[in-house]
């Protein structure tokens, strides 16, 4: 017995609901932490943060400081998490093949 078989590609296991990476509405957040959590969630750093939004990148440090403490999360990984998994960044369209 080796454990069940992995899934099949393309579908998710059908094991236990994973709960939310936090159970904090996204409406806690100011306009401006939202715009800082979806370049965040693409992947940019605070100082190109900064310069998308032409804010200094102390108060980029200040905005991910805020939402993560507001969303009760640990860093920036599961802030990015948070904003697939809330609908604030929805996920990039996959080109068909």
């Amino acid at each position: 017995a080796h454990g069940p078989a992995p899934a099949p590609a393309g579908r998710r296991s059908t094991g236990p609901p994973v709960p939310p990476i936090s159970p904090v509405s996204p409406d806690r957040l100011t306009d401006r932490e939202c715009q800082v959590l979806d370049l965040l969630a693409r992947g940019l750093s605070n100082g190109e943060i900064a310069q998308a939004l032409t804010l200094s990148e102390h108060t980029v440090k200040t905005h991910v400081q805020n939402l993560l403490h507001k969303l009760r999360l640990r860093n920036r990984v599961h802030a990015a998490i948070y904003a697939f998994e809330s609908g604030l960044r929805p996920p990039a369209a996959r080109p068909l093949a």
